[in-house]
């Protein structure tokens, strides 16, 4: 039976919380049962259990924010035992802090060793079997790519720096005839269009990807039909690309695809959701951060001439402007000095010595959270942009505009999976994650885009 790359990843995601938090409860039993033997072990479990089951809580929120449940994410045996330790010193550090910033370490300093230790061990355990069999292509799709020369060698080229696919791919078929050739980039051709019906008959293919993107798509696709009734996946480059790339090729878009896949954009229930949340966040955040911001202000002033906050028109959603509100974390005047609008550069001169820490740990965008409440932003979202740089990049970059077509937000896919930008060939690349959140956009991913906004801050990764 034929199950979906989403229903796939998702059964994986589901499989691997279950066994980790399995792994997790054994952990702290062993733990307790080495410490203090069968007797009290039990006794000691149910005493701690309120502080032991947000400790495990927090292990599952820190092992998907390393992106210890993403399988495209593996990087071979050595990498991934690092990152799950990494992970689990993390989530001691963590959990340590909570604890003695409740005045309540409810946890035994030995207790937390060995379930530590434990813990690397369980779950390194199914992401290590997953490897040994992803290298034995037990898991492997055997597939066929349908294109032109230029088109399949793009997407052989994409497949292979994705070892961990799952795509085998076991020849080529061409749009049209090659007369002088026998293979593409390595693999054999095994016919052309018209041969796919053979092909099928003499090789168990799972997957048809069709790298094409010229006149003749349309007519391949047709062709290509009767395959799923033979239970054959059939899936295109960009699909293919969204998938490991988790972003949208430009150059092998169209309207066609905008309108199909983007202009879907959520029903009204998730708008609802999504802005329910977003007044909860940032009232929540206001609140809590507000001492923060006094020291921030006083420090701002200190430090350097000129206001506390900097007001600068950005485009919202459908381009309404609105003014977005930030710590200023520049010389006053900064653009007069620079001649107008530019774009920001690493170690940008005109940045204060405070503005550069407020930076580093995204203080400088809390006011934001003002913005969110009176509904000129989200919570997550793409970056909003200044008018003049908005016409500037639809002028230079295909689908730009498309962008407005959300909210803005405080953070973003983009933000999280691309640095900073401060060209214009880096903010077509930033568009692409941009479409791929607008095309995906859920309270799930918003969830996991925050989890990773609070890891780059608390690691100081701002600019």
């Amino acid at each position: 039976m034929f199950i979906s790359k989403k229903r796939r990843l998702f059964i994986y995601k589901l499989s691997l919380v279950a066994f980790d938090t399995l792994a997790l409860c054994a952990s702290i039993y062993l733990a307790a049962l080495l410490r203090f033997g069968p007797s009290e072990a039990v006794s000691y479990i149910n005493e701690k259990f309120a502080s032991l089951g947000m400790s495990l809580v927090l292990f599952i929120g820190i092992f998907y924010i390393n992106g210890l449940y993403d399988p495209r994410q593996t990087k071979g045996y050595a990498k991934d035992v690092i990152n799950i330790l990494a992970s689990v010193i993390l989530g001691i550090i963590l959990s340590t802090a909570i604890f003695y910033a409740t005045f309540s370490f409810a946890i035994g300093r030995g207790i937390y060793i060995l379930m530590a230790l434990f813990i690397w061990v369980f779950t390194s355990l199914p992401r290590v079997g997953y490897l040994f069999i992803v290298e034995k292509n037990v898991l492997d799709k055997k597939a066929i790519i349908v294109g032109n020369d230029s088109s399949v060698i793009e997407t052989i080229d994409l497949i292979k720096k994705h070892p961990f696919s799952s795509y085998n791919i076991v020849g080529i078929v061409t749009s049209e005839k090659e007369a002088d050739k026998s293979e593409i980039g390595g693999h054999k051709i095994l016919g052309s269009i018209e041969d796919i019906q053979e092909c099928l008959r003499h090789r168990k293919i799972d997957t048809i990807i069709v790298s094409s993107m010229d006149s003749r798509r349309a007519d391949i696709f047709r062709d290509l039909r009767v395959c799923m009734y033979h239970g054959v996946e059939i899936v295109d480059f960009v699909s293919v690309y969204e998938d490991l790339e988790n972003q949208i090729p430009l150059k092998h878009i169209d309207e066609e695809w905008l309108f199909s896949s983007i202009m879907n954009y959520p029903n009204f229930h998730v708008k609802k959701i999504k802005r329910l949340v977003d007044i909860v966040g940032s009232t929540t955040g206001l609140i809590v951060l507000f001492p923060l911001c006094v020291l921030a202000a006083i420090l701002i002033k200190i430090d350097s001439k000129g206001p506390v906050f900097y007001r600068q028109k950005r485009l919202g959603r459908y381009g309404r402007p609105f003014r977005l509100i930030k710590f200023r974390t520049m010389v006053e005047h900064a653009e007069r000095e620079s001649g107008g609008p530019v774009w920001s550069q690493k170690d940008d001169p005109r940045i204060t010595r405070m503005g550069g820490l407020l930076r580093r740990m995204r203080l400088d965008e809390v006011p934001q959270l003002i913005n969110i409440l009176l509904g000129e932003m989200s919570l997550v979202g793409p970056r909003p942009e200044r008018p003049v740089f908005v016409k500037e990049l639809s002028e230079k970059i295909e689908f730009y505009p498309e962008r407005l077509y959300v909210q803005p937000g405080l953070t973003g896919w983009a933000q999280i999976s691309y640095p900073y930008t401060s060209s214009i060939e880096e903010s077509g690349i930033k568009l692409q994650y941009d479409l791929y959140y607008i095309k995906h956009i859920s309270f799930f991913l918003d969830f996991f885009i925050l989890l990773k906004t609070l890891k780059t801050v608390l690691l100081s990764k701002g600019r």
